[in-house]
């Protein structure tokens, strides 16, 4: 027994082997199937990812050329940005002196009205006395009259600067108070703004 009992010894270890094998064998099968799916799955994610990495790239180069495009645009703006604010700035400095101006005429238009409002009345009191004189000089007697009154003021205008006596003079003392010659100096009027 002793040597069927090693044979039947080796051969149920030898089973144990074979089926210990098929079982590796049969796992082993599943795995490399299991393996082989997943390695499909990534081949098509990889093909999958290929494509959205090159739709990537392509919008890369989109965005990079928009990118340029708005650069390009910014640059555009900044320029013109600096020429409005010059033109503005120009604008308000102009509107500044404009409205300065219409102050300024605003104001001599309210003198020209005060000035005009008193020439009308100074007019008016002219064409009063022009119509009194016209009526009073259109008859004989009033003309006498005028004619007096002129003659009178003249001699009344003489009385006043020559007195008689000393013929102007303040004496004191045997003496004249006054200079013997006066000079009169006429100078022009300053021109009106």
């Amino acid at each position: 027994m002793p040597k069927n009992y090693n044979t039947i010894l080796v051969i149920t270890f030898l089973i144990g082997v074979i089926i210990f094998s098929i079982f590796k064998y049969v796992i082993t099968l599943r795995e490399n199937h299991d393996l082989t799916l997943a390695l499909d799955q990534a081949k098509n994610q990889i093909v999958i990812l290929d494509s959205q990495k090159q739709n990537l790239l392509q919008t890369i180069e989109k965005e990079k050329i928009a990118q340029r495009k708005l650069s390009e645009m910014n640059l555009e703006l900044k320029d013109y940005l600096k020429a409005s604010r010059k033109r503005l700035a120009r604008l308000f400095k102009g509107y500044a002196q404009q409205r300065k101006l219409a102050q300024e005429t605003s104001k001599k238009i309210n003198l020209l009205k005060t000035e005009n409002k008193f020439l009308i009345k100074s007019r008016a009191r002219l064409v009063n006395e022009n119509e009194y004189y016209l009526m009073r000089l259109n008859s004989v007697s009033e003309l006498r009259k005028a004619i007096r009154e002129v003659n009178r003021g003249i001699n009344t205008y003489k009385m006043a600067r020559f007195p008689k006596g000393n013929q102007g003079f303040v004496i004191k003392d045997g003496k004249p108070t006054c200079a013997a010659k006066i000079k009169i100096q006429v100078e022009p009027a300053a021109p009106r703004k």
